[in-house]
Formats: C-alpha cells, sequence, structure tokens
C-alpha cells in the first residue's frame, strides 16, 4: 500500500492537471515528498472556520440549523459522545450562532456581517457544567486548530498538498480523527457548492481510511463529487 502511495506522489499527475492532497496520519509521505508539494503540519492549525456556511449554486446558504446538526454529528462519531452529549455540543453551536444574531431556524438570504469561529464555539463548550462531556471535546478547542475566520477549506486544493497528522495522532487518535473529518466535510461542501464539472481536477487521497469510515457524509462524498471534477482514493 505504501509503495503504491509514494508512486502516486511522485507521478505525472501533476503534469496532468490534476491537484492532489494527501492525509497522511503517519508522517510517512510529507517526510519524502517531491519539492512540488507542499506539507501542512495539522497541528499548527487552519486559518478555517467550519461554523462558516457557503452559499449553494441556486439555492443560497440555507438555514444553519443544519450546519448545527451536521457539526454536531461529527463531533459524535469524531469523538464518542453520547445522545445527550450530542445535544450538548447542539445547544453549544446555536448559542454561538445566537451570539452572532443568527437565528438557525431562519433561512439566510445573504451572507451575515459576522459568522461565530471556533473559539467562539469553545467557550460555549468549556463552560458548560458537564465535566465529562468538556473533557470529551477540550482537546480539538485547547490545539486551536481551526482558528480563522474567513479562511476557505477550497484553498487546500490550490496546489499539490500533503498534509501531516503525525502530531495530531500522537496527542491523540480522537483529535486526529475529528479535525480530518472537519476538513474532509468542508472541502466536500465546498465543492458541492459550485458548478459541476467533466474531466478530473483534483485527487484526495486518505491514506489509514479507517479514521474517517464513520464521517455521516463520507460515502455521500464517495458518490456525488466526482461530478465536481474530484477523484477520492481511500487506503487502509
Amino acid at each position: 500500500k505504501s509503495y503504491l502511495l509514494e508512486k502516486i506522489i511522485g507521478s505525472s499527475i501533476i503534469s496532468e492537471g490534476v491537484v492532489p492532497l494527501f492525509f497522511d496520519f503517519v508522517g510517512d509521505f510529507a517526510h519524502s515528498c517531491p519539492s512540488d508539494y507542499t506539507v501542512r503540519n495539522a497541528a499548527d492549525g487552519f486559518d478555517m472556520n467550519p461554523l462558516r456556511m457557503l452559499p449553494v449554486e441556486g439555492r443560497g446558504y440555507g438555514k444553519p440549523l443544519t450546519e448545527v446538526y451536521k457539526l454536531a454529528s461529527l463531533f459524535r462519531h469524531a469523538l464518542g459522545l453520547g445522545d445527550q452529549q450530542e445535544n450538548k455540543a447542539r445547544e453549544a453551536i446555536q448559542n454561538a450562532y445566537g451570539d452572532c444574531g443568527i437565528r438557525v431556524n431562519e433561512r439566510l438570504a445573504e451572507e451575515p456581517s459576522l459568522w461565530p469561529n471556533f473559539s467562539d464555539l469553545g467557550q460555549h463548550v468549556l463552560s458548560d457544567p458537564d465535566e465529562r462531556f468538556v473533557a470529551r471535546m477540550k482537546a480539538i478547542f485547547d490545539w486551536e486548530v481551526f482558528s480563522g475566520s474567513s479562511g476557505s477549506f477550497g484553498s487546500l486544493l490550490q496546489s499539490p498538498t500533503i498534509i501531516n497528522f503525525q502530531e495530531l495522532v500522537e496527542a491523540g487518535e480522537t483529535l486526529a480523527n475529528a479535525v480530518s473529518q472537519i476538513l474532509l466535510d468542508g472541502i466536500f461542501h465546498y465543492l458541492t457548492a459550485g458548478n459541476s464539472c467533466d474531466g478530473l481536477k483534483y485527487l484526495i487521497v486518505i491514506d489509514e481510511a479507517h479514521r474517517v469510515c464513520a464521517l455521516p457524509s463520507i460515502e455521500k462524498m464517495l458518490r456525488e463529487v466526482r461530478k465536481f471534477g474530484c477523484g477520492v482514493w481511500m487506503a487502509s
């Protein structure tokens, strides 16, 4: 498996106009990749805001309540939350939107002047009196992996990139899993918010793919991103 992935990295895929994005959980590829790749250490964080919605072509922004349930479900699968803890996560996300004057049950006609960011969400989560809930959620906020407010998940598809999760894996398996799932979900929504296209423009390669198989939207991603010019290879 590793030999095959190394051949993909060193292949002519870039010269053919395809932009590859590798999810590397053990650091094997990040430490030996060609010079035309950018290596990003996931522990250094990303200038992206998972709570910022994107308008979908022909449908606008929709209801923020969708984002509330989607992100809480992602936390549940990545961090092992129970039913009550998932509900607490939903309440925290909803309150973060409310702090910015965004009513989650109302369809957004235009982009709000201010989106809540991950730090805003962290304040609600970490102030919860349920110590078990806080303990499960704490790491993703302690590391400040998503510290931005306006960065686009699409920036990861602008040039050949390897995301190295090794340091996050060493800090905790669930932390690395949660961050990778948020990134994949953000990329999925970036792609599907645009227009469909012919041919292959992007290739997402996920090593140690068992880490993301529980992501609620992963099957949907595998089915739908092809028409937006993106291929997905999963190896485990």
